[in-house]
């Protein structure tokens, strides 16, 4: 006869966490995110580290070759944060934030007020940082459930 114990939790090792799918769906989005920007920003400023700033006229657009930097940052923030609210603990939600705050108000800084010309790509990194700042509000509706 065979036992209710999970086939991968035979010593009883594992911790009944009870967390919500929705939180566990944004986490794995977080983590799959936090990558995709590492690499794309480390590929970017690599490839404007090794050709001459000239090329992409960037006398204008420091403050966007700032952002990038920052965005190379700032997702270890966003990782560390949805690593703890993955375990359901409330800190991670603060060290989310912080991580995404910095990035999206920047951002947003900077195609909202800073830059006067607006194209399609602005609208489309307005909409990348808004959507930055509603995944906050998507983790926080979780605040019940972490301890």
């Amino acid at each position: 006869m065979i036992d209710d114990v999970d086939f991968l939790d035979q010593f009883g090792t594992e911790k009944d966490y009870k967390r919500p799918v929705l939180l566990t769906f944004l986490c794995v989005l977080t983590w799959i995110g936090c990558w995709f920007c590492v690499i794309y920003y480390g590929l970017l400023i690599y490839k404007i580290s090794n050709i001459e700033r000239s090329v992409y006229h960037f006398e204008g657009k420091a403050l966007e070759y700032y952002l990038m930097k920052a965005s190379l940052l700032a997702p270890f923030f966003s990782l560390v944060g949805s690593i703890f609210m993955w375990q359901l603990k409330r800190i991670g939600l603060y060290i989310y934030a912080a991580g995404q705050l910095l990035i999206a108000v920047f951002g947003l800084y900077i195609y909202l007020v800073v830059n006067e010309r607006v194209n399609a790509d602005s609208f489309v990194y307005i909409a990348f940082y808004g959507f930055q700042l509603l995944f906050i509000v998507f983790y926080a509706s979780f605040w019940k459930q972490m301890k």
